[in-house]
């Protein structure tokens, strides 16, 4: 979920420190990164439903990601760059940007984690804890 919902779409829309940018063009900005957002998590939600569908587990561990990696391909292509110069120190911008990427990595590990235990402890994948009404 980390790459697929942040990583992806920040190699093509990275952020950048408050007030880098013209204030202008942040709805802009941010359109692109939902965008970018909206390709990568939908075609990624897609190809798992159609991986769960297809029987051969040697072509789908092969297929799918090949799949994913064409969409995100073309939607690197097809979106626009960010429009605006940077014109502070690069240095800072990028701390910045490596800073909000651990941040969000140990968001997510955080999340995976508590998500996980919540499962091994309920084993909602287990029939016999279905219950039925």
């Amino acid at each position: 979920m980390f790459s697929i919902l942040f990583l992806i779409p920040a190699l093509k829309n990275p952020g950048n420190p408050p007030a880098v940018g013209n204030p202008e063009t942040i709805v802009y900005r941010q359109s692109l990164y939902i965008g970018m957002l909206t390709i990568s998590g939908f075609s990624a939600l897609g190809l798992a439903l159609v991986s769960r569908a297809i029987n051969r587990k040697k072509s789908k561990k092969v297929i799918i990601p090949l799949i994913y990696a064409g969409i995100i391909s073309i939607g690197f292509i097809i979106l626009p760059a960010n429009p605006d110069d940077i014109t502070i120190s690069m240095e800072l911008v990028m701390n910045f940007r490596v800073v909000s990427t651990l941040t969000m990595g140990v968001f997510w590990a955080i999340l995976g984690l508590v998500l996980g235990s919540f499962w091994d402890k309920t084993n909602p994948h287990e029939s016999a804890n279905i219950v039925t009404i």
